[in-house]
């Protein structure tokens, strides 16, 4: 009892270490390295319009401006917040604590009750430390959601093995729908999730797919309604997603991005053949360890993984153009899970999954320095500009990166002040801060003030 009672000890102290290495290397200096950028300030912008009393039905587009529209759930997600804040982008700090400290307790608890404890622990270990990660949990975006959408995921399809219970698969239902309305990566997911209970057909029924696809539709309800306003111009939009004709698509337009999405991933370079060779090997691994297994539940949840691998290469290969390295993330905590339950196992397994956590540690401790034009960066040059304003409505013109203007613009805005370019002498953003006129440069940022300044 004595030896059972330390051992737990042991693990609860190791799990807190865990967790402080976690929280420090996503939020040392956080304001610092908080990406303000275009997708930051949309957001900002609709939450401020649904804070005002005007709530929207649609969300952020996929891939471009011709694209079909998302749900809204990521800006009624990030309302309370900027609520708080009363508007200021410092939302987004709450937002992210909150987000990563549910990620990294239901990572813990989920991987924990469908694997080992041993899994868990070397899977947020792992987490913890990847550089790659640590970037994407600090970005606050729609894509942030994904990984916390596939654990739970899983334990919905854990639960639905385990329990005769309809509200399970409802609930099923309506995360994917969910996932796909925060980024349609989630649409690979369902994949998975088809593949799984294909290889447990046994606990199907009509019901439960019936309670499953109720979920799912649910969770479209806001676009439906925006359908239904806007002559199903959504709709319409998707269904040209899926069947317009593409002149240009190349099959293995998805190569380069899967390499640097690896190379990320991995803190290794290597060669796109090679990242192909053995991103193969791996599903090959994943379908063998599967057969092998002697558990129903690992077994099927190693194959279907599998199989979500081929088909997600099938999927992006028919969609022929090159998705952003994002795209792939939720392929991350499928890797992680099945290296760290194979080789914690064995004692030089969990060697080799320290070793490999020390070597992002030592890549992660390079890369948590501040980024050039953060939002803090942003903020000191607006407030020091907005200081020499007399008046509401400026005249503010920018030299900036395409899309950058609207950080600068919401922070303006939220300052008090509206922007009109026949208000007045001229002031100027200029990033970077290379023209021979530039005032003062505050924060790396290149202000130009009116002569009489």
């Amino acid at each position: 009892m004595f030896l059972l009672r330390k051992k737990s000890n042991l693990i609860k102290i190791a799990l807190v270490i865990v967790l402080l290495i976690f929280f420090f290397l996503r939020f040392y200096l956080i304001q610092q390295r908080l990406l303000f950028g275009w997708d930051q300030a949309r957001d900002a912008q609709v939450v401020s319009q649904v804070l005002s009393g005007k709530p929207t039905l649609i969300g952020p587009r996929v891939l471009g401006p011709d694209k079909f529209f998302l749900g809204p759930y990521f800006y009624y997600l990030l309302t309370p917040f900027y609520l708080i804040t009363r508007g200021s982008p410092t939302a987004m700090i709450w937002f992210l604590i909150c987000y990563n400290l549910m990620f990294a307790g239901l990572f813990w608890l989920i991987i924990k009750k469908i694997f080992s404890t041993k899994a868990a622990f070397f899977s947020l270990l792992l987490w913890a430390l990847n550089p790659s990660f640590i970037k994407n949990d600090i970005i606050s975006w729609n894509p942030v959601l994904v990984p916390l959408i596939v654990i739970i995921t899983w334990y919905w399809c854990y639960l639905a093995l385990k329990r005769e219970n309809g509200f399970i698969w409802l609930l099923l239902g309506l995360t994917l729908g969910l996932g796909v309305n925060f980024h349609f990566q989630i649409i690979f997911l369902i994949c998975f999730v088809v593949l799984f209970f294909w290889l447990n057909k046994q606990v199907l029924s009509l019901k439960k797919v019936f309670l499953s696809m109720v979920g799912f539709l649910v969770s479209f309800s806001p676009l439906f309604l925006f359908d239904l306003r806007h002559n199903f111009l959504n709709s319409q939009l998707l269904i040209k997603f899926f069947t317009a004709q593409q002149t240009n698509k190349e099959a293995m337009a998805w190569l380069p991005v899967l390499n640097n999405f690896v190379q990320g991933f991995t803190g290794i370079s290597l060669s796109p053949v090679l990242i192909l060779t053995f991103f193969l090997l791996f599903t090959a691994a994943l379908f063998v360890k599967g057969k092998k297994s002697q558990q129903s539940l690992i077994g099927s949840f190693y194959q279907a993984s599998a199989g979500l691998f081929i088909v997600s290469l099938i999927g992006f290969s028919y969609y022929g153009v090159r998705p952003s390295e994002y795209y792939f993330n939720y392929l991350a905590p499928f890797i992680i899970v099945f290296l760290t339950s194979l080789l914690s196992k064995r004692n030089w397994g969990q060697v080799l999954l320290v070793t490999i956590g020390l070597f992002w540690f030592g890549i992660s401790l390079n890369k948590i320095n501040p980024i050039p034009f953060s939002l803090i960066n942003k903020t000191s040059a607006v407030k020091y500009l907005t200081q020499r304003f007399n008046q509401e409505k400026v005249n503010v013109a920018f030299s900036v990166p395409l899309s950058e203007d609207t950080s600068y613009i919401y922070l303006i805005e939220q300052a008090g002040y509206k922007i009109d370019s026949s208000a007045g002498p001229q002031y100027t953003i200029v990033v970077p801060p290379e023209k021979e006129e530039i005032t003062v440069i505050i924060a790396g940022i290149g202000l130009v003030l009116p002569e009489e300044e």
